[in-house]
């Protein structure tokens, strides 16, 4: 079976591995740093029970990873407990913690006067003004390592155990854009509008607000989320 997924890559399964082939007009090596991402994550990770598909090959535009049969967060959802939901959600903030210990503070205005260049056209007039105020400031926040794409859309559920997938090489590497990407899902239903099966959409809405508010609680801890975390849902 052949789909796209949302970066433009194809996914390609078979009865034990997954390809993921970069189309032709991505960057150069972009595909081996999610790659290198992958496995990096399995080196460092000291969570149990929570994982990454071991990565089986790479190449110049493409490369292969273990197959893991198991739940896409909405089937997960739909057929979970109270209590199954939020062993897996104390699982994903222990990731955050590993992230954010992985870590050191530094000043990121020239990466994000950076980014803006390369956004401006796409933003409306006050999300500009947003970002060239905090620009007025130094921007501390955490440093090193991170998922880079970390929406629960990129995560597969088995019993007890979490896989993350689609590791994503970002424009800096933080936790803030993890919690982010997070957030993504579970405030503003990026799943749902991903989503093309059949589901209890209503059963979904409020379960994703009861693990929204889990979530922010939780970051609300990191100073660096309270002051920047409006920041990074606009870059």
């Amino acid at each position: 079976m052949n789909i796209k997924n949302n970066s433009g890559c194809l996914i390609t399964y078979g009865d034990d591995m997954v390809e993921k082939i970069a189309p032709k007009s991505y960057p150069k090596n972009r595909i081996k740093k999610q790659a290198n991402k992958q496995i990096q994550f399995n080196e460092f990770n000291m969570i149990g029970n929570v994982y990454s598909p071991r990565v089986l090959s790479v190449t110049d535009q493409s490369f292969s990873m273990e197959f893991v049969n198991g739940l896409d967060i909405v089937e997960f959802l739909e057929y979970s407990d109270k209590n199954s939901i939020d062993r897996i959600v104390e699982k994903i903030k222990s990731i955050l913690v590993q992230y954010d210990r992985l870590s050191e503070n530094a000043v990121v205005n020239d990466i994000i006067s950076d980014k803006l260049k390369h956004i401006e056209k796409y933003l409306k007039p006050y999300e500009k003004s947003f970002i060239d105020m905090h620009l007025k400031e130094d921007i501390l926040i955490p440093v090193g390592i991170c998922h880079g794409d970390m929406t629960l859309t990129n995560m597969i559920f088995k019993d007890d155990e979490i896989f993350l997938l689609d590791f994503l090489d970002s424009f800096i590497e933080t936790p803030l854009i993890d919690m982010a990407k997070i957030r993504q899902d579970t405030r503003f239903g990026w799943c749902r509008l991903c989503y093309t099966k059949k589901f209890d959409a209503n059963k979904n809405m409020i379960t994703m607000k009861y693990i929204d508010k889990i979530f922010n609680s939780f970051f609300e801890n990191f100073s660096y989320y309270i002051k920047y975390y409006r920041l990074f849902q606009v870059l």
